[in-house]
């Protein structure tokens, strides 16, 4: 498999079912498909009952589509089955690889890229949004105050995002309405 790299970072709502961690489900994943653990998957295949690496940019939040992560590497050797996916709840902050390096304030639409990659620059369906402030600049002081160093406003490139997925385009959400 190859090295693709997301994480889980916490939850900002402090994760509202308790679990201090990512929500763990088993999800029905296609036959003949290779997965890394992280990759965005969405609920298609055979009439949205088996999950597939995302592979377009389309709108998740009709109700029967949506969106998960593989919670483990799958060969495509390995059987038609339930395996691990990490289902977003509202709140979860996830470390995701952006297409291009770039500087993302928070609030800031992502987009599919791919099913490793998500983007600022494309697409008409969101996915989630940035939500982490590491690569912004030192805190201001006050300069009545202190008389710090000028910190700038510029907010740093980076190539990963601190992001949350939209909970229309989560199986939780689907899970909470039914």
């Amino acid at each position: 498999m190859a090295a693709f790299q997301m994480s889980y970072v916490g939850n900002m709502l402090c994760d509202p079912d308790g679990s201090k961690g990512p929500l763990i489900m088993r999800g029905l994943v296609a036959a003949a498909t290779a997965l890394d653990k992280g990759e965005m998957l969405e609920l298609t295949g055979n009439t949205n009952t088996e999950y597939v690496p995302m592979d377009s940019d389309y709108d998740m939040g009709d109700g029967t589509s949506c969106m998960a992560f593989a919670w483990e590497d799958k060969s495509a050797s390995d059987r038609l089955g339930y395996y691990k996916i990490a289902v977003p709840r509202p709140g979860d902050m996830w470390s995701f690889p952006l297409a291009a390096a770039g500087q993302t304030a928070v609030g800031t639409a992502l987009y599919y890229s791919s099913s490793k990659a998500v983007t600022v620059s494309a697409g008409s369906n969101i996915i989630g949004n940035a939500c982490g402030q590491d690569h912004y600049p030192d805190y201001q002081g006050h300069v009545a105050k202190d008389a710090g160093p000028d910190m700038g406003t510029t907010i740093k490139s980076q190539s990963y995002v601190i992001m949350t997925v939209q909970p229309s385009n989560s199986l939780y959400g689907i899970i909470q309405t039914a």
